[in-house]
């Protein structure tokens, strides 16, 4: 009999990305990077998911503050700012990630849940909206990676998620620096 991780590793694999964003001179990215501690090269502000069709899924300013499907040409004047994780996943639990985010696309994003987790740590979590680190790592832990399912999404921050993700053995991690000093 196969074990759950045999079973997986048998299924069609893809390749997701992880987006990791450097800090951008906004004072939102200014205020995070300070109270998050993060130091470059990782001085990660912002993070998004790339599924395999090449849709990102994140944040939009240009949308009413909501969480979209976004393709990747929105993005990419800022590839300079981005280092990538990229995973291979079976193709059956990205399916269940991106079946998630499409529930949930339109949501608000989460600003009272960023100021209530990561600068004054209330523990504050909304429901129904989302902020970056927190839907993408609820999206890999649909993804089915049992070391990320430790991690409360609300309490996770862009740096905090890129340390857990290279500290995750076994997996098939590829980590490309875009724009590193």
């Amino acid at each position: 009999m196969l074990t759950h991780k045999q079973h997986f590793s048998q299924l069609g694999k893809v390749t997701v990305k992880v987006l990791f964003f450097r800090t951008s001179n906004t004072l939102t990215s200014k205020a995070i990077k300070l109270w998050t501690g993060a130091k470059a090269p990782h001085d990660y502000t912002h993070v998004e998911l790339q599924f395999s069709n090449g849709r990102v899924f994140g944040h939009s300013d240009k949308h009413n503050d909501t969480i979209i499907f976004k393709p990747y040409e929105d993005i990419r004047d800022q590839e300079h700012l981005i280092d990538t994780i990229e995973l291979r996943v079976p193709k059956i639990m990205e399916q269940a990630a991106e079946s998630f985010a499409e529930q949930i696309k339109g949501s608000n994003y989460d600003w009272i849940g960023i100021f209530g987790t990561q600068f004054i740590p209330l523990g504050a979590n909304h429901t129904d909206r989302w902020f970056c680190s927190e839907i993408t790592l609820k999206l890999l832990q649909i993804m089915s990676f049992p070391e990320l399912q430790i991690y409360q999404p609300h309490k996770m921050s862009p740096v905090d998620l890129y340390k857990a993700m290279v500290e995750i053995e076994g997996i098939e991690l590829k980590v490309a620096h875009n724009g590193s000093k």
